[in-house]
């Protein structure tokens, strides 16, 4: 595993076994040294953990961060409040799945979001709003370090 690293005031910590935390996000916009050490580590770990984001202006600069924000094309699953949200967790998303031992209803099996769509989605960002003490797993995979542990 990649070791911890400060790019500018941030400090990316590696997370086991997907991903990197961020620390040392500054509170409000994004400078653009900023926005180049997140792309980096992005492109890095993959996924990237911010914690205490606390409002959707906050999520929003960081989404920013990244590129251009797009509005998810389904327009009845978009938050009322504001487009560039979709509310998961709940109406009108309440999806089931099979665990190989019991129908699990809230769940949403693995994807890849807006696979329906010619334009490959760069990512995503997701911002828990309450956290669960039990089911509310989100869980992540590396494909490309699975195919590089592939036995030649």
């Amino acid at each position: 595993m990649r070791g911890r690293r400060t790019m500018s005031q941030l400090t990316i910590t590696p997370l086991d076994p997907v991903g990197a935390e961020v620390h040392g996000l500054p509170d409000g916009e994004i400078s653009p040294e900023t926005r180049e050490a997140l792309n980096k580590a992005w492109l890095e770990w993959g996924v990237l953990l911010f914690r205490d984001v606390t409002t959707a202006e906050q999520h929003l600069a960081i989404s920013r961060a990244f590129g251009e924000l797009e509005i998810h094309p389904l327009k009845e699953l978009r938050d009322p409040d504001n487009p560039f949200f979709f509310p998961l967790g709940g109406p009108p998303l309440v999806a089931q799945v099979y665990d190989e031992h019991d129908v699990r209803v809230g769940r949403i099996p693995w994807h890849r979001d807006t696979a329906f769509r010619p334009e490959i989605c760069k990512g995503a960002m997701l911002r828990v709003l309450e956290n669960r003490t039990n089911e509310g797993e989100t869980l992540f995979a590396d494909t490309a370090a699975a195919y590089d542990a592939l036995p030649e």
